[in-house]
């Protein structure tokens, strides 16, 4: 038998996290959230720590780009590269809390 796997929805998973954290209870205290969501939230912001060092790389050393010289573009490349990681890091690690909070999908057979 095949297992077909459910999408959560992005609203779903938000107005849960959201219930979470305005919970005046043991569930929202921000130690057990922290908890429950660290493994997604470790990657998201290493991810936007790498986004942001990519971006700045590339606008500090864009003015001394010369066409001439193939060998002023490493910054360029080097900055791209970051920024793209720390792209793909931040989109797991929300992706990730996003499937988390949304709960397990039920299995349809």
């Amino acid at each position: 038998m095949k297992e077909e796997e459910v999408e959560v929805s992005v609203a779903l998973a938000l107005s849960r996290l959201w219930a979470e954290f305005t919970d005046p209870g043991p569930a929202g205290d921000s130690l057990n959230m922290l908890k429950k969501y660290a493994d997604c939230v470790a990657p998201g912001c290493a991810g936007l720590l790498f986004l942001g060092v990519g971006v700045l790389v590339i606008a500090v050393f864009s003015h001394q780009i010369d066409a001439s010289d193939k060998k002023t573009y490493l910054p360029l490349v080097f900055g791209a590269v970051f920024a793209l990681g720390g792209l793909l890091a931040a989109n797991l690690g929300l992706s990730s809390l996003l499937r988390k909070a949304g709960g397990r999908p039920t299995r349809n057979s």
